[in-house]
């Protein structure tokens, strides 16, 4: 966990693994009674489908970016969709009486800043990525040094680099 403060408040980071299914019960243990709100890297409307399993999408197709990336993750353990930190995030505030507040843009506006950022020449570049990282690998000596990895060739693609700024 990471600690700072900012205008005297304490602000905890918890960095996750997203997808694997152990993270659920570490991510849960973490959330204790001393924090007043709990932030986390989602849209407002996917709070609200952590939140209720029975808004959970039954047709989801995950993309060839979240299927690579299940592939290599899962040699660390089983993997489930939805993510597992972020569903341990909801039920934790749930049983807490908070909410949990949202970090990432809401579903609209994510669509048109994905529109304006990335162009043709992003998503063919995806195309070789994900097919050179098929055939070279990761280093794979730890969930969390894959997804750093992970997060490196994702950051060199220029329009996903500049979403996510």
């Amino acid at each position: 966990m990471i600690h700072t403060e900012m205008n005297g408040c304490r602000i905890d980071i918890l960095p996750i693994i997203k997808g694997l299914v152990s993270e659920y019960d570490r991510v849960k243990g973490h959330i204790t009674d001393d924090y007043d709100c709990i932030a986390v890297s989602l849209s407002i409307e996917d709070i609200e489908i952590y939140g209720n399993p029975a808004l959970k999408d039954p047709e989801y197709d995950p993309s060839d970016f979240d299927s690579v990336y299940a592939h290599f993750l899962g040699k660390f353990g089983e993997i489930d969709v939805p993510v597992p930190a972020y569903r341990a995030v909801t039920d934790a505030c749930k049983e807490k009486g908070l909410i949990p507040f949202p970090l990432e843009m809401c579903d609209e506006d994510f669509t048109k800043a994905y529109c304006n950022c990335v162009k043709i020449g992003d998503m063919l570049k995806e195309k070789r990525l994900l097919k050179k990282a098929m055939k070279h690998g990761f280093d794979m000596t730890s969930p969390e040094t894959f997804v750093k990895e992970w997060d490196t060739m994702m950051s060199a693609m220029k329009g996903h680099n500049a979403l996510a700024l």
